[in-house]
């Protein structure tokens, strides 16, 4: 499962949730600035993590495959990885732009979640668990649009930045559940899937031209 066609959906309607519900409460320049940030952060973190999806894709499926028990384990693992590298990317990004301090702050905590639910999105996809998607997609960008439009009233942009990052964020946090429910914990080597990367360097690059395409 590829996340570019879930990533396009997602960026497209959020786009529109937020042309339609914050005309009457933000600036054009304002609404331009929460649009640029969502559709960066999109393109971006879905670009970084193709580096690592059809890598990741054939380590969940060889141990989903076998029945292996240390699968959630390599989540775990994984999730460290593409979080820490989208952290340090995002935080350098947001030093040198001129925003306040605030959005900064929830800009590096929007890219990075978003990041980490592209790689989750990719475990749910070979466990083929589709409807947990679907749920946790509504049920979070329903909370994300609640708050950005209650938080933006008061907080202009920083506000709808924090609300909308919220709603991510709730759906990470029931994604990675349905991951760990459906995989299960073993102790076990956090980093087992990085010799996959020795054992299939070409899907690194395959992954990262089909996402930047």
């Amino acid at each position: 499962m590829s996340e570019g066609d879930w990533s396009s959906d997602v960026c497209s309607s959020s786009l529109s949730a937020i042309t339609t519900f914050s005309i009457p409460l933000l600036s054009n320049t304002e609404q331009n600035v929460i649009r640029a940030t969502m559709v960066y952060t999109f393109i971006f973190s879905l670009v970084i993590n193709g580096m690592f999806q059809l890598i990741i894709s054939k380590f969940i499926a060889d141990r989903f495959y076998l029945r292996d028990p240390t699968m959630g384990t390599a989540f775990t693992g994984t999730m460290c990885l593409t979080g820490g590298i989208s952290f340090v990317i995002a935080a350098v990004f947001y030093f040198f732009c001129n925003v306040p301090l605030v959005y900064k702050v929830f800009g590096v905590a929007f890219f990075v979640t978003m990041s980490c639910l592209w790689l989750v999105m990719s475990f749910l996809g070979v466990l083929r668990d589709y409807r947990s998607l679907c749920l946790a997609f509504l049920e979070g960008n329903i909370i994300g649009l609640g708050a950005a439009m209650i938080l933006g009233r008061h907080f202009r942009t920083e506000g709808w930045l924090i609300g909308y990052t919220l709603g991510q964020a709730v759906i990470l946090f029931i994604l990675t559940y349905e991951v760990l429910k459906e995989t299960g914990w073993q102790e076990s080597n956090f980093w087992e899937f990085c010799r996959y990367f020795k054992l299939y360097p070409r899907l690194i690059f395959i992954g990262l031209f089909y996402s930047m395409a």
